[in-house]
Formats: structure tokens, C-alpha cells, sequence
């Protein structure tokens, strides 16, 4: 009943047990969230994690201490994307959850979801292919030399396409099945074969298993999945033996080998995602991320002050255009003058609308009819009917309302008969007093006219809906908007009072979504989960919200993970569709119309030919890179809610509406379920006259594990003497230190790729003098979590690692100063650790920057520094 352990204790318990080689679980309930995150992303790289989850285990009931207690519960979206963050495999079956096991133990893990099929009968091979589509794989499109192969061993009536169907008049000693596997096995275009085989009448199975039990190594050798599916039952009992003695999967039926299958390919994937930490390794990019949310954190603090949880629409696309995502381009102007300079700036065709600043903007009125979706209402020559309104009407009207212009000279005339004189009677009507409507004090009274030079009246995007609103004019001469919503809003300054919002047109033909002419409308929003903390949503929905199409993800998302995301929407797999096969002389892509040096998706999934290559008409690249950028926003600022809607054609990627919510200045906001890649404790040491190298210090990431490894090597190869420094950063249980090769291997493993949120490993990185390459000269790890354990003398939470070669103590001193400043952030209150006294250089260093020393029973040093004070002395600041 887990009363006094979690799932975290045990995942890490099972994952440094040497007996244990797999985990499987199955999970009722889950409680902590974030620590069952960070121990599965722990140990699953090193063992796979398989989860057979119940029907309630995000429930609203979670059990903790023996009791249940109330808690926000997680939908089912939720709770799978908790597993694949976590390098977890979840399966929905008790025998899947064994079977998929044992085949993880026995056959390499496919690196795709290419599968060949060889079967004797072409009703189970119809079966697997349904059963493989269906779950998400492709029939892999075997290459011509494999084809041409399999035309010449294969008797006639043999289809030699995927799946292989050997006619069942072929000779059993002609050993067909052991061609044709090993064929699809050296196929570059297949990741794993799958032999099917059905009892018939000159059918020898145990002769086949045994042809078929001689490619295991082979397939090995080229890492290959290769699993069986011999059915009959005991007829075929003797050949299902010999499968297994040679390590090879069988089944019991072809449609249950294809569903493991598809198991295999989706954990390959939930371990790549391991790999996958955003933010660039530049300095220039880490900087960059620490600048936008130091200038975003002052745009919420002002609206904090001012008491609004909504970002007002002028500060939220500042929000978003600092963190580099695509607004449209605008300002607000409040004269003639300043409007052509604005449109100069912004270019034509420009739309002009007016504008009132959110502390005189008033809630806009509740259409009074349906919307007539997709129509445009322009001035004619014959003015509108002049009327009378207070000042919240004619605000919730005019504010709807778009001038399109095309030269200086429209706008010019634009500004001066509508512009010009809306900003001086709101003035007048808000010095009087507003609020009575008709009355001769508190209204404005104000009359319409035609637009010269050409210039039309144009609605704006609703902010819900993302179609035209519709301006209507009553036979009484009231004036009414059906269907409308706020425009887009952004710029470098802000004025107390009403003025002219200038932005840039869009393309007429992308006003509209309309999925065959490639205009789509794309949703993506952020809400705060008290448990899981920040989530991302990303696809379409309809106008009434009933039918989504939305994939959620858990921030902080680099790009092959954004994608990931986006893939399981419907909307992105139509955006990467719309595109042209093109006809080239060689099969090396070009650069399409947007520059994009890519291939999208082909029409059938086949891949293209070496005379033809897919050229996409949008550019998903931009649209992943928003996404990921967009979870790095919602990752950094104090955001309860976010709702972005996107245009994205062929002409262009953009944000027409946004709203942003944050919350309260005294209400805590709920951390991240899965800790971003600190860039804050990146930085950079000039060197010194010691001879140290300018070096670059940061945390480790999952791709410095070539570096790691190059590093471990190089410690290998010094010679062992008593001043070295071997205490290692993690440790390690005593078996696998008996065993050097698996102990380093798992040690480099867990260094490169442990949680950000339990530990912090700290490497020193500089150019060779030799080759010019990167290489690591020094790490400190940091053990984070709660530090009232380390009050006993044998404990300790830290340790430093550097070469044997660098016998100077400033990189040493360097890396204790910024760990005791990372422990300082991490409100570690105190550092400590066990050194040989013969190390005689580190406790000198440690020494100079203000650690304490004294004897353990052991013989050994241990040395220990309150944070809290060694940060006012010899602090410094990242």
C-alpha cells in the first residue's frame, strides 16, 4: 500500500540493483508527480521501465502515508505524457506487459517503425499489416536490389512486395524462409522482420525455426529486431522451442507480434526523448533566454502593480516578441505625422484602427447576431448615418473597425477624416465624463463618411474564432458588430490615451482558413496543473470547442520534441502535406521556395525516388521553433493561462491574437514537472598566469557524453599516484565497481543524463592545444534535495574532479566558487565532503575559499562550508 515508500524510492532502489534488469510495474495510483520524473528519468537508459497503468491512476484520490487525500486529478493526455518524458514504455494489457519485457531482454530495440513481414499465408499477413498501421508503424519499402533478389529464389505465385508471402508449394529444403528473412534483414529500409508461419500440408515447421533460429546473431551483428509468430499451437510446440532457445520472440497469433513490435519502436523513441534537453550550447543563446525574462518579469511586475492578472494585449505581443516568437508587426501613433513614419517602418498595405490604452478599454458589447463567417463589409461613397453613442459604445465599435491603406496618400486621408477626429471627441467625451449614453455631457456624437483615395473599411479577426466580423447598420442608424473581436496589438511605447493602432496587412488570402487553398488556423495555449505544473497544448479546434484536435506536452521542449508533439495532431500532418513532388537531376534536396533545406513528409509515405524530392509549401521548421520557444515562455514567466492563435500559410507564420494570464503576485506558482536546463549557472573564466586555458564552465548535458567519455579515459591513462583526487562524482554500488568497464559505462551514463532537479554535474570546458577541439578539464557534481542529512561526518553532497595533469590550483579554486554559489541558489545550506589527506592540493584550495577542516575517524579529511556565509564573502555572480 506504498505507506512509507514511493514510486520514486523503489524505481531508484530496482535501478542500482544488479540482479534487476528489467522493471515492470503496474500503477494504481500516483502521488508525487515531479519525484517519479526524475527517478524514472534516471534509471531508464540504463533499464527499461515498462507500466501497465489502471483505468483511475489519475485519479482525484491519491494515496499518501496509508491515507487519501483530495488532489487535482490527470487526464489520461497527462498521464502518457508523464511516461514518455519519463522514458517510460506504457502498454494496456498484463500480457503485454511481460511479453514486451522479455522481447526488450532478447532482440535489439528497433531505431524506427519500419517492419518486413514473411509469412507462408496471406490471411495473417493482412491481419499484422492492419494491426501495424493501426498502431502507428509502416510496411517497410524493401529496396530494388532486395526485390530483385527475392524474384529469383522465390517460387512463382510469390508476392515479392511487402508483406513477403512464400507460396505454399515451395520446397522446405530450399530453406525459402531463411533467404528471404535474411534479405529483409540486410535491407537498410527495414528496421525488424517479423516471420509468420501457419501449419500446412508440406509445411515443416521445426525445420524453418531452425533456419530462422540461424539469423539471431545476424541479426544482432546488424541490429535488427527479429520476431517470430509460429501459430498451431502444440502442432508446432518443438519448433516454438527452438525459437526460444535461440533468443527469438515467438507469438501466438501475427496481429500480438506486430502490437510488440509496435511497443519496441515507441520505446526507442521515449529514450531518445531522454536525449533531448532545449536550450542552445552558445553562450550567446543562454544569455539571450536570461535577457528576455528579465525583460519580461518587469512587464508583469508593472501589471501586477496595477492589479491585473490579464497582460494587457499591447504588453503580451511584447511578451512574445521578445521571446522570438512572430507577432504582427505594429505601433500606436497618435498623429498624422507619426502614422507615416510608422508605415514606413512596417511597409504597406497597413491597417489602421483605433486605440484606446487598457486603462480606458471597455468591455466590447455580446454580438446581437450569428456571424456571418468569411464576409468583409467596405465604405461606399454614401457616408453612414451619422449617431450618437457614450464613449464605452463608441470605444467597443471603433476599436473592431480596420482601414486598410496602400500608399502614404490613403493613409493621409484615412487619419485626417477618421482618425484625427474620433482621437479628439474621445478626449473631449473622457475630460467631460462618460458613462450616460445620448446624454449632451457624457456622449459623443459622431458622423460617418466615405473614404477617399481608395481606401475600404475592413473588420477584424476574432479573437475566439480567427474569422472576418461583419460591421452592420440598421435601418435606424444604430450601429452594430456581429462576430468581432480585439486586434493585435503591439509596439515600442504606450501613450495615456485614445490614438491609432498601425500594423501590417496580411495577404488577403490568408485572412481565411481554408485547408485546400494551405491557410490553417492553429491553437496554442498553456495552463498551470497543480501537480504537473506548466502544460502545453497545441493543435485546432472548432468555433464551439466541442471537437479538438490537441496534443499536450510537458515543458521545456527542444525541437525534435516540439515536433514530436505537433505530430500527433491532425492539423500539423495536413500542414506538412501541402507541397509539390518536384522532379531533380540528383537526390540531394534543394532549397524550396521559403529556403527550407529540408524534405517534408511524402504523399504515400513512401520515401522519394533520386528523381523526385517533396517540397514543402510551409515552413513547419518555423512553426517547431515557435512551439519550442513558446514552452520556453511559459517555462521562465509566472503564467496561470495562455491562449495564442496563429495564421500559418505558405506567405507567412504569425500570431493574430493573444492573451496571456499570470498569477498573483502573493499566489506561488507551480514548478515545472520536469526541471529546465539551467543556463543560468553558465559562464566564463579568462584564464590566469598559471597557464589555465579560457574556459567555459556550465552543466553537463545528455550530449556531453562523447566528452565525458573522453575525459574518464584520460584519467584512465595518468598514472596512479596518492595526491590524485578519486573520489568519483556518483556513486556506485561495490559490484559494478569490481567491474570497471560496465562501472564506467553506467557511471558516464548517469552523470550525462541525471535530472536537474537531484543533481547538478558542473563541467569546465576548453580548447585543446593540440587539436583545437573541445574537452572537459574538470567537473564538481552537486547533490541537490533536502540537506539536513549532511549534518554527520561521514555524509557528503559534493565532489570536484580534474585532471591529474593540472597541478595549478585556479581551476580547482574555480570550480569551488561557483558550486558553493550554485548550492547558495539552490538554498543547499551547507557543502561538505571526505578528501585523502594526501590530496594535499584540494584541501588547499578548499582552504583559500573558506572551507572548514577537520579529522574523521577514518583517517580521513572533512572538509564543510556554510553557504549562506561563504556566498557574502567570496561570492560572485553568474
Amino acid at each position: 500500500r506504498m505507506v512509507d515508500i514511493g514510486w520514486d524510492d523503489m524505481i531508484r532502489y530496482l535501478g542500482s540493483d544488479p540482479a534487476t534488469r528489467s522493471i515492470i510495474m503496474h500503477m494504481e495510483n500516483l502521488a508525487d508527480v515531479r519525484n517519479f520524473i526524475s527517478s524514472a528519468r534516471e534509471v531508464a537508459l540504463t533499464k527499461p521501465i515498462i507500466v501497465l497503468k489502471s483505468s483511475h491512476l489519475g485519479s482525484h484520490l491519491t494515496r499518501k502515508g496509508g491515507f487519501f487525500e483530495e488532489r487535482e486529478p490527470l487526464d489520461d493526455n497527462v498521464v502518457d505524457e508523464i511516461f514518455r518524458r519519463s522514458g517510460i514504455l506504457s502498454v494496456s494489457k498484463i500480457d503485454e506487459l511481460f511479453l514486451t519485457a522479455r522481447a526488450i531482454a532478447t532482440q535489439p530495440v528497433p531505431n524506427d517503425k519500419r517492419l518486413s513481414i514473411v509469412t507462408n499465408a496471406s490471411g495473417p499477413g493482412v491481419v499484422a499489416v492492419d494491426k501495424l498501421l493501426e498502431g502507428g508503424g509502416q510496411l517497410a519499402q524493401l529496396s530494388p536490389e532486395t526485390r530483385l533478389f527475392l524474384d529469383n529464389v522465390l517460387p512463382e505465385g510469390s508476392s515479392l512486395s511487402n508483406p513477403i508471402d512464400i507460396s505454399w508449394e515451395a520446397n522446405p529444403h530450399d530453406h525459402l524462409f531463411m533467404k528471404a528473412t535474411r534479405a529483409t534483414l540486410e535491407d537498410e529500409t527495414s528496421d525488424a522482420t517479423l516471420v509468420i508461419l501457419t501449419p500446412q500440408a508440406f509445411t515443416e515447421a521445426d525445420q524453418i525455426a531452425k533456419d530462422v533460429a540461424s539469423l539471431a546473431g545476424f541479426a544482432k551483428q546488424h541490429e535488427k529486431t527479429l520476431l517470430a509468430s509460429f501459430m498451431g499451437g502444440g502442432s508446432t510446440a518443438a519448433a516454438q522451442n527452438i525459437l526460444k532457445e535461440a533468443g527469438i520472440p515467438n507469438f501466438a497469433f501475427a496481429d500480438l507480434g506486430v502490437q510488440i513490435f509496435n511497443y519496441l519502436f515507441r520505446y526507442k523513441q521515449v529514450l531518445r526523448n531522454l536525449y533531448e534537453v532545449p536550450e542552445g550550447r552558445l553562450s550567446s543563446k543562454m544569455t539571450g533566454w536570461r535577457d528576455a525574462k528579465l525583460r519580461c518579469a518587469k512587464i508583469i511586475e508593472t501589471a501586477r502593480k496595477a492589479g491585473n492578472r490579464a497582460i494587457p494585449t499591447l504588453d503580451a505581443n511584447k511578451i512574445l516578441e521578445t521571446y522570438g516568437i512572430p507577432i504582427m508587426q505594429s505601433n500606436v501613433v497618435f498623429s498624422e505625422d507619426e502614422a507615416v513614419i510608422a508605415a514606413a517602418e512596417i511597409k504597406f498595405p497597413i491597417e489602421l484602427s483605433h486605440y484606446l490604452p487598457p486603462a480606458m478599454a471597455v468591455p466590447k458589447p455580446k454580438p446581437a447576431e450569428t456571424p456571418n463567417s468569411g464576409e468583409a463589409f467596405a465604405v461606399t461613397d454614401e457616408p453612414l448615418t451619422s449617431l450618437s453613442a457614450s464613449v464605452e459604445e463608441i470605444a467597443a465599435l471603433d476599436q473592431n473597425v480596420k482601414y486598410f491603406c496602400k500608399s502614404v496618400d490613403e493613409l493621409r486621408a484615412v487619419f485626417k477624416e477618421h482618425m484625427q477626429p474620433w482621437i479628439e471627441k474621445t478626449n473631449h467625451a473622457l475630460a467631460v465624463g462618460s458613462g450616460s449614453s445620448g446624454s449632451a455631457g457624457g456622449g459623443i456624437h459622431m458622423s460617418g463618411g466615405s473614404v477617399s483615395n481608395g481606401a475600404v473599411i475592413q473588420t477584424t479577426l476574432s479573437q475566439t474564432v480567427g474569422e472576418m466580423s461583419e460591421l452592420k447598420v440598421s435601418s435606424s442608424g444604430h450601429v452594430s458588430i456581429v462576430g468581432g473581436g480585439g486586434g493585435i496589438i503591439t509596439g515600442d511605447r504606450e501613450k495615456k490615451g485614445p490614438g491609432a493602432l498601425i500594423q501590417r496587412a496580411l495577404d488577403p488570402r490568408d485572412m481565411k482558413p481554408n485547408a485546400r487553398e494551405g491557410v490553417f488556423r492553429v491553437v496554442l495555449r498553456s495552463r498551470v496543473h497543480s501537480r504537473v505544473g506548466p502544460m502545453l497544448e497545441f493543435g485546432s479546434t472548432d468555433d464551439s470547442g466541442v471537437c479538438e484536435d490537441m496534443s499536450l506536452a510537458l515543458p521545456p521542449l527542444s525541437i525534435p520534441l516540439a515536433r514530436q508533439a505537433m505530430e500527433r495532431t491532425r492539423v500539423f500532418n495536413l500542414i506538412c502535406e501541402m507541397g509539390s513532388e518536384v522532379k531533380s537531376s540528383s537526390s540531394t534536396s534543394s532549397p524550396d521556395l521559403l529556403g527550407v533545406h529540408r524534405l517534408g513528409k511524402h504523399h504515400h509515405g513512401d520515401a522519394p525516388s533520386a528523381q523526385h524530392h517533396f517540397v514543402p509549401l510551409i515552413n513547419t521548421q518555423a512553426l517547431e521553433s515557435i512551439v519550442a520557444q513558446f514552452s520556453r515562455m511559459i517555462t521562465d514567466l509566472p503564467i496561470r493561462k495562455s491562449n495564442l492563435e496563429l495564421r500559418v500559410s505558405k506567405n507567412t507564420i504569425v500570431v493574430l491574437n493573444a492573451e496571456i494570464e499570470v498569477v498573483a503576485k502573493n499566489e506561488e506558482m507551480p514548478r515545472t514537472a520536469i526541471r529546465p536546463y539551467p543556463t543560468e549557472y553558465f559562464s566564463l573564466y579568462a584564464g590566469d598566469s598559471m597557464g589555465n586555458p579560457p574556459t567555459t564552465f556550465r552543466i553537463v548535458r545528455p550530449e556531453d557524453e562523447p566528452l565525458a567519455r573522453a575525459f574518464y579515459k584520460r584519467l584512465s591513462e595518468a598514472p596512479d599516484k596518492p595526491h590524485r583526487n578519486v573520489d568519483p562524482p556518483i556513486e556506485v554500488n561495490e559490484e559494478q565497481s569490481r567491474r570497471k568497464k560496465d562501472w564506467v559505462h553506467d557511471r558516464i551514463v548517469n552523470l550525462c543524463h541525471s535530472d536537474y532537479s537531484t543533481n547538478l554535474t558542473l563541467i569546465a570546458e576548453s580548447r585543446s592545444r593540440g587539436s583545437g577541439s573541445l574537452e572537459i578539464v574538470g567537473m564538481a557534481h552537486l547533490v541537490l534535495g533536502d540537506p539536513s542529512h549532511i549534518d554527520d561526518e561521514a555524509d557528503r553532497n559534493f565532489s570536484i574532479l580534474v585532471l591529474h595533469q593540472d597541478r595549478s590550483p585556479g581551476l580547482r579554486i574555480e570550480l569551488l566558487r561557483r558550486l558553493i554559489n550554485i548550492a547558495h541558489f539552490e538554498k543547499i545550506r551547507k557543502l561538505q565532503t571526505i578528501i585523502h589527506p594526501n590530496n594535499s592540493l584540494l584541501l588547499r584550495c578548499c582552504k583559500m575559499v573558506g572551507f572548514e577542516t577537520s579529522p574523521t575517524k577514518g583517517g580521513m579529511i572533512r572538509v564543510w562550508i556554510e553557504t549562506t556565509k561563504a556566498e557574502s564573502k567570496k561570492g560572485m555572480s553568474f
